[in-house]
């Protein structure tokens, strides 16, 4: 006998994990580049104009393994981008131990995450690592004739 799920037990599994966390992201960037708060770096004290910030990056990490993650925040996944806030990380804590790991460096690593969510439409994988694992071989390249790896 087939497995019956629960769809609408799915989508709010989903929307307290991943889709809240997310909402809470965009809630938190719209009024920085809005230039309504100032930004005061914890070391240096010196101060970043948030009008100056060309990306925002929200990662939403999930604490368990989580199997269909991938494919629940293509389905699932309400987004609300502009050209400063782009598409979510979404993955799991492990994934991004995983990812650390290989790409060692903060540039290595913000490389990927720039190129993995401007691909977000168009790569779709059973879990992070395996886009890693083609990153690592093609450096997450997908020439223009291909719509969806």
């Amino acid at each position: 006998m087939p497995k019956q799920g629960n769809d609408l037990a799915l989508q709010e599994d989903f929307k307290h994990a991943v889709q809240d966390a997310y909402d809470q992201g965009v809630a938190c960037s719209k009024p920085i580049l809005a230039g309504n708060y100032k930004l005061i770096g914890r070391t240096t004290q010196q101060l970043v104009n948030p009008g100056n910030l060309k990306e925002i990056y929200i990662f939403c990490v999930v604490a368990d393994h989580y199997p269909s993650l991938s494919f629940q925040a293509h389905q699932f996944l309400k987004l609300d981008t502009s050209a400063q806030i782009r598409t979510p990380f979404v993955t799991d804590v492990f994934a991004v131990d995983v990812i650390t790991e290989m790409l060692q460096t903060p540039l290595r690593f913000l490389s990927y995450v720039s190129r993995r969510v401007q691909y977000h439409d168009r790569v779709m994988a059973s879990h992070e690592i395996t886009v890693l694992a083609y990153h690592l071989r093609s450096n997450l390249w997908i020439d223009d004739e291909f719509n969806f790896l």
